[in-house]
């Protein structure tokens, strides 16, 4: 179990690295191609609002879901689960 634990936590820290490097990545290409909310009318934020963060945070999740199941394939393989 301690095994299991070790792996997730594991993956949890990668994907969150991904996410640190993906996010800002993506902000700065919705500024260079244009993919942003301009404030107006009803709006309350005083700038420019990149509208693709999240693809970065999707891309973290891909990543995390992707390494486990690599992982636990090979334990699976490995005899390593019960």
């Amino acid at each position: 179990m301690q095994e299991v634990l070790k792996i997730a936590a594991q993956g949890l820290s990668v994907a969150l690295s991904a996410s640190l490097v993906a996010v800002p990545l993506c902000r700065g290409l919705a500024r260079r191609i244009g993919v942003v909310d301009r404030p107006g009318g009803r709006k309350q934020h005083h700038g420019v609002t990149p509208l693709l963060g999240g693809v970065g945070v999707v891309v973290a999740l891909y990543i995390l879901l992707l390494i486990w199941a690599v992982i636990i394939s090979a334990m699976t393989l490995y005899g390593f689960t019960q």
